[in-house]
């Protein structure tokens, strides 16, 4: 299958992630001794461990100040205090990074994400160009992949026990099936719970089967746990993965 050729990109874009790329080292030491970066994983359930064996990182916002050329200086601005995760893509590593902006020990999900659209605060998420998938390079991916929405979905199913190469977060891009590796097999659709995910999982389930892949569904249930892997990891633990630790079993013993 031919890839789809990327669009040209912008040259600030560029610059914005080659900068990103150049810190890589400096991101993971500040993720590891930083204690709202750390707080904020472990009140989403996700050890400090987990995030670090999957180049998770965190751009302290005295980092900023080593810049001394403006455009690199204003570029790096837009991730001071973000979580950045590392994306995979044919076109190169991207990034996406969720701002720390205000955010406290004990603050909930809902009330930041307020904070945030209040106006004057940074984007909650941001991306670079390219962007990609939160997920193990292409070619270790397992012959069975486990697919979900967002990049804390992916580091729960990793606190629970999933393998990192079984286990791929979208992050908001959509699934190009020309991205995913010959090896991969079975994918299981396990997309958030709420309505749009419901609908997107329908959908992606009809266009993989129509392109020869064996295809399960496995949503998060429908109770009063959260719509999605790491709310539900969150508030009742390994309880919350048992259909996926079903399904993955089934498969293996097919």
């Amino acid at each position: 299958i031919l890839l789809h050729a990327p669009q040209p990109i912008p040259q600030w874009q560029k610059i914005e992630q080659n900068t990103l790329l150049a810190l890589e080292g400096q991101l993971h030491t500040a993720l590891a001794s930083s204690r709202r970066a750390y707080a904020y994983l472990a009140e989403r359930g996700v050890p400090i461990q987990i995030a670090e064996q999957t180049g998770v990182g965190y751009l302290a916002a005295e980092m900023v100040a080593h810049y001394t050329e403006a455009e690199q200086r204003s570029l790096i601005r837009r991730w001071a205090a973000r979580i950045l995760f590392p994306l995979v893509s044919p076109y190169g590593q991207g990034y996406i990074g969720r701002s720390l902006w205000q955010w406290r020990s004990g603050m909930n999900e809902q009330v930041h994400k307020e904070l945030l659209e209040r106006g004057n605060g940074p984007r909650r998420w941001i991306k670079t160009n390219p962007a990609g998938w939160f997920c193990a390079p292409f070619e270790q991916l397992a012959s069975s992949i486990i697919l979900v929405e967002g990049a804390f979905d992916r580091l729960a199913l990793l606190a629970a026990g999933f393998a990192p190469t079984e286990v791929v977060a979208l992050t908001g891009t959509a699934l190009q099936i020309d991205w995913l590796p010959p090896q991969v097999k079975t994918i299981i659709l396990a997309l958030d719970g709420d309505q749009g995910g419901l609908e997107a999982t329908r959908k992606l389930a009809d266009q993989l089967s129509n392109e020869g892949f064996s295809v399960k569904v496995c949503p998060p249930q429908q109770d009063r746990w959260g719509k999605d892997w790491n709310e539900r990891w969150r508030r009742i633990g390994s309880e919350s993965v048992w259909p996926l630790r079903k399904t993955c079993s089934a498969l293996r013993s097919a």
